[in-house]
């Protein structure tokens, strides 16, 4: 779960609160298109998706499926996987769970030329998971999920963290800009009035969640302790950690919408020479 999301509203009642649309800035595409607009390049066996070289690729996932695929899905977990999926209490929240771990092992499993089911993973200090070292590959990757959507960002040699959330009222917004952004970005964010104000939240929010899980703390860095600023091309910005250990990484930070009603961002310790966007 985002840790946005423990602040709002459990995501069994989003579908009934009202949706908040956000002006497109700077989207995959020019124009702010869509993806049935063609920015999510759809997948197949012939295709070379699977050549990342210095670029950064995105996966959208869409984790509502019908009976039928999630028989199949699941038959592509791991023991342990089923397990925890068997211990969610709503059905809802246990089928994305399912759809979200079947089609990360399905995406990595095209980039390391193996079986979904043969896909391993270990788990980092802070609970990052990464692929096994067994697997004796430099791929990283980090995923993200806001209601019945999710994003895999994959790299090759350089840590990755990626964000995603569905644009919704807050109502508790003056409190999480009092807790989450450090006193200059307060005062940036003051000086803006309504939906602008709204916008620039999200877009503080997602870089920073993005920040901190390519660093592998997730919550057990302040939000606040993260300060970004924005390139004046608008979608880059730069991250600066506040009280830096010596041995913290720079990071690069791209912050985009990804689809309708949504924002996201991306960072990674090594500058990435492109995103490159596919759909699954």
């Amino acid at each position: 779960m985002n840790s946005l999301d423990l602040q709002r509203q459990p995501s069994d009642c989003s579908d009934r609160q009202e949706q908040v649309e956000i002006s497109g800035y700077n989207a995959f595409s020019a124009g702010g298109k869509q993806p049935s607009n063609g920015i999510w390049v759809g997948h197949d066996r012939t295709d070379r998706s699977h050549c990342i070289n210095d670029s950064l690729h995105l996966w959208s996932v869409d984790l509502d499926r019908d009976a039928a695929a999630l028989a199949k899905l699941v038959l592509l977990l791991s023991r342990a996987e089923r397990q925890r999926a068997s211990k969610f209490l709503r059905t809802n929240d246990r089928n994305r769970f399912i759809v979200r771990r079947a089609m990360l092992r399905t995406i990595l499993a095209r980039y390391l030329r193996t079986e979904p089911r043969d896909v391993r993973f270990q788990t980092g200090e802070f609970g990052k998971p990464s692929l096994s070292d067994s697997h004796r590959n430099n791929l990283t990757f980090n995923v993200s999920r806001s209601e019945h959507m999710a994003l895999v960002a994959l790299a090759r040699s350089t840590d990755v963290g990626v964000d995603l959330e569905r644009v919704r009222p807050l109502p508790d917004l003056e409190l999480l800009i009092r807790n989450s952004l450090s006193d200059a970005e307060r005062c940036r964010i003051q000086s803006l009035s309504g939906s602008l104000r709204f916008e620039h939240f999200y877009r503080y929010w997602t870089c920073k969640e993005a920040c901190l899980k390519a660093l592998a703390v997730g919550l057990n860095r302040e939000p606040y302790t993260v300060e970004i600023s924005w390139s004046d091309a608008g979608s880059d910005c730069r991250a600066e950690l506040k009280d830096r250990n010596s041995g913290t990484p720079n990071l690069t930070v791209r912050s985009f919408v990804p689809f309708h009603g949504y924002v996201a961002a991306t960072a990674t310790t090594r500058e990435c020479t492109q995103q490159k966007f596919f759909a699954i």
